[in-house]
Parts: C-alpha cells; structure tokens; sequence
C-alpha cells in the first residue's frame, strides 16, 4: 500500500455508535498492527500541483524542493491535556517517523522544525517548562544520531520558515 485516502469521519457519531477510538489515525494504526504513528499531512512542493483548478489557479507556494509535512505528536485530544501527553520519547519518536517519511518522498537530507508548545518557546521558562524539559532534549538526541532537526521554535514563525523552504517538515506538539 502506497497510500490511503479516507472520507470526512463523524467522531461524535462514532462514539455514539459504541467505538472508542477518536480519529481515523488511531483506528488505521490498531488495525494494521503498529505501535508507532503519527498523523502526516503533506503537501508537494509548488512546482508539483496547484492548489485550485483554473482560471484561478495558484501554486501551493511552498518553496521546498520536497514540499512540507506536518506531523502532530499528539492527536485528537483536547489542548487541556496535551502537555501531560507530551514525553521526551514521544516527541522523538514523531520526529522520527516525519524524518523517515520526508526520506521516502525523496528528500535526502531532511530538515525538520520543531514547534514550541508555549509561546515564544518557553521564553527561558517564563511561559512553560516543557521546551526546556522536553522538547529541546528530544532534538538534541536525535542531532547526535544525525537528524538535521532544530528546536522548539516558535510555531508561529516555524511556519512561515517551512512554507519559505527552511525546513521540509514541521513536527508540531498539537493537532489543530
């Protein structure tokens, strides 16, 4: 399997019908077995598809030779409990996979933004702990493995560093 597509999913009527689980991620990752995952989402590079279709066709506008991935280190939880699932090993392992994905779509040399949690990453501790406690650890340990990652960073920013060909993929502590 190269690729799955899937339709909108109603998770409010999933639960009503007796299901527990809160998205399409966590349903496709029990049933193909794996324990590792991350919601990806990916856009090719500006030169590869438009965003509409003519006469208003405009590109994508990201700059990146290998467009942009996006992947959230947790998923459809509320922001309220997002920094209790935050973990040092969780983080890593979501930069993990987006690296690892952005290499099959053919990008050799990945270059993967971490978002901050907090705003202005923290700023040393006075918005928040867990850029010094958690994030930054992450990424320093995979740098000494070889992963081209760089954070936390602000996520506003991030983005528009991303979108203007800085990094291939953003690894964001949050799905939004």
């Amino acid at each position: 399997v190269d690729g799955i597509v899937t339709a909108p999913l109603n998770k409010y009527a999933l639960h009503l019908a007796g299901h527990d689980y809160p998205g399409h991620t966590e349903i496709l990752a029990e049933r193909c077995g794996v324990r590792e995952f991350a919601m990806i989402l990916y856009v090719p590079s500006s030169t590869d598809i438009p965003v509409c279709e003519p006469p208003v066709c405009q590109p994508a506008g990201i700059k990146g030779p290998h467009g942009l991935a996006v992947a959230h280190t947790t998923l459809h939880t509320s922001i309220a409990s997002v920094p209790g699932l935050l973990s040092q090993d969780r983080i890593a392992d979501t930069i993990k996979l987006t690296n690892s994905f952005l290499r099959r779509v053919g990008c050799v040399a990945p270059r993967v933004g971490v978002c901050a949690l907090n705003p202005h990453a923290g700023e040393d501790g006075l918005f928040g702990d867990e850029e010094a406690r958690l994030i930054r650890p992450a990424v320093e340990s995979l740098q000494q493995t070889g992963i081209n990652a760089q954070g936390p960073l602000p996520a506003d920013t991030l983005i528009k560093r991303a979108v203007d060909g800085e990094f291939d993929g953003i690894v964001a502590m949050y799905h939004d």
